[in-house]
């Protein structure tokens, strides 16, 4: 709870300071972090936001009314600000080890410690759950991240098939998990008629390690003919950091 609300604390901060950029800054982007108010992030050349070595954003310094600051040099006055949160800007989603870009057929849904997208028909028929966490963190961890959610599906549902095999990612190679499920079990936590109107079908998690982060990956569809590829499409654009 502690580092939650340092976590809030901190972003509030940055909001504050960095509001009321409705102007473009040269050489910058005005990017959202959770749905809030845009902030001018600095970009490079193919649209990603600027990192310092610490993985922090660079962020323009503005003045009251959005306009930017400068230095002594008359460059664009900037700062660093760590992305606790995932960062919206424009089709790419910036978190704090990766960036994911948003494919067509696909929309991104708002996220704190895990980058969430769904296919955007009217059902959202195929949902993506990215989650991270440092090398560091990971140290003495024996599950990846999100892997304690999968195991929760996996031991509520009627499995029908389950495969796993080694794959290749986001230019890395993983593990994949897949569980093709015929319905729900009924439990103490789901009644006969929630596991009749159980939904999911297919099931894939993917694990796998980057230069400074572990990532786990659940991949979710309704139709149960759904292929693997339709997530690596997405799962691909990453760009681990």
């Amino acid at each position: 709870m502690k580092k939650a609300l340092i976590i809030l604390t901190v972003f509030a901060l940055v909001i504050t300071v960095f509001t009321g950029c409705g102007n473009k800054i040269k050489g910058s982007e005005n990017v959202t972090m959770a749905g809030e108010d845009a902030i001018p992030a600095m970009t490079q050349d193919d649209g990603a936001l600027a990192r310092d070595e610490e993985g922090r954003m660079i962020v323009a310094v503005t003045g009251e009314n959005g306009e930017a600051l400068t230095n002594s040099q008359g460059e664009v006055a900037t700062t660093a600000v760590p992305v606790s949160v995932a960062t919206l800007n424009g089709d790419l989603v910036e978190s704090r080890f990766f960036r994911v870009t948003i494919p067509k057929g696909w929309k991104y849904s708002a996220s704190y410690q895990n980058v969430i997208i769904t296919s955007d028909d009217k059902n959202e028929e195929n949902k993506i759950v990215i989650s991270s966490r440092s090398l560091e963190e990971q140290e003495g961890k024996t599950e990846y991240p999100g892997e304690n959610i999968y195991k929760v599906y996996k031991g509520a549902t009627v499995i029908e098939k389950e495969e796993t095999d080694k794959v290749k990612v986001a230019g890395v190679e993983a593990q994949r998990e897949r569980i093709d499920v015929s319905g729900a079990k009924i439990t103490d936590n789901v009644n006969e008629e929630q596991a009749a109107n159980f939904e999911l079908r297919v099931i894939s998690y993917y694990t796998f390690e980057g230069p400074d982060a572990v990532y786990g990956v659940r991949c979710e569809s309704k139709n149960p003919k759904t292929a693997d590829k339709v997530f690596e499409e997405v799962i691909n654009t990453m760009v681990l950091y």
